[in-house]
């Protein structure tokens, strides 16, 4: 069958794409990938690229990678290291970082700041679970109550190392949006037509790096679509790529 990863990034763990894997099992050979959890593999853009070029080549053919969010770029970077990978991209930064992650990136850079106060488990995640966080990325806000946001992300932000990495990996975020490279490879943007933080008109812009781009609108889609409406997400990614 065909090797499917999907790969969550900062602030959500892989139990993201948990009903989204559920769907596509049965036509696919799915992993579910956590960015900043591998060792030997340092918490930047890059890194975790490496990270993700390395799961991909030992898969027993070239995998499809679908990537949410904040993983895009880090799931760029590894598509263009890896020999006939194919591309899935859900909302996330391809030439453009969304407002919130900025200010985010940018308070990273003041030593020990994000990890040590920002990113603590309990100011952290009550802001997620608030009608100031996730409960503005999907169209229900009851999808994102306090258990929901504290499955997906309470585990990214359980230890001082765990923040540590996020911090850096924020960091790293703003010059690797800037540096997107140029990708040939067949690449999906599945991409919720009503996100704030990426709204449908950044998929135009994506062009100028992803040429082979192939646009598929999640219609009343927000940021957090893959969780809100998984079957959509599954079963585009499957029509498309892995018909099993």
């Amino acid at each position: 069958m065909q090797p499917v990863l999907l790969v969550a990034g900062p602030p959500h763990t892989a139990t993201l794409w948990a009903d989204v894997a559920a769907r596509l099992q049965p036509r696919a050979d799915v992993r579910a990938v956590e960015l900043l959890t591998a060792a030997g593999h340092g918490p930047t853009v890059d890194g975790q690229a490496d990270h993700l070029a390395a799961l991909a080549a030992e898969c027993p053919r070239a995998p499809v990678l679908v990537a949410h969010g904040l993983a895009c770029p880090a799931a760029i970077r590894a598509a263009a290291a890896v020999p006939g990978c194919r591309l899935v991209l859900c909302n996330g930064p391809v030439v453009h970082l969304d407002p919130v992650t900025r200010a985010l990136a940018r308070a990273a850079r003041v030593p020990g700041l994000l990890p040590a106060l920002l990113l603590r488990p309990p100011v952290f995640l009550r802001w997620l679970s608030s009608s100031l966080g996730l409960r503005r990325a999907v169209r229900n806000p009851y999808v994102m109550d306090r258990d929901t946001v504290v499955a997906i992300c309470g585990p990214l932000f359980a230890t001082p190392e765990r923040r540590h990495a996020v911090a850096a990996y924020l960091r790293s975020l703003p010059a690797a949006v800037r540096s997107t490279p140029v990708l040939a490879a067949e690449v999906t943007l599945l991409w919720g037509d009503e996100d704030v933080l990426y709204p449908p008109w950044q998929v135009d812009d994506a062009r100028a790096v992803l040429p082979s781009l192939h646009h598929v609108a999640v219609p009343g889609g927000r940021l957090l679509h893959p969780v809100e409406r998984p079957w959509l997400v599954a079963d585009a990614i499957a029509d498309r790529f892995a018909p099993g």
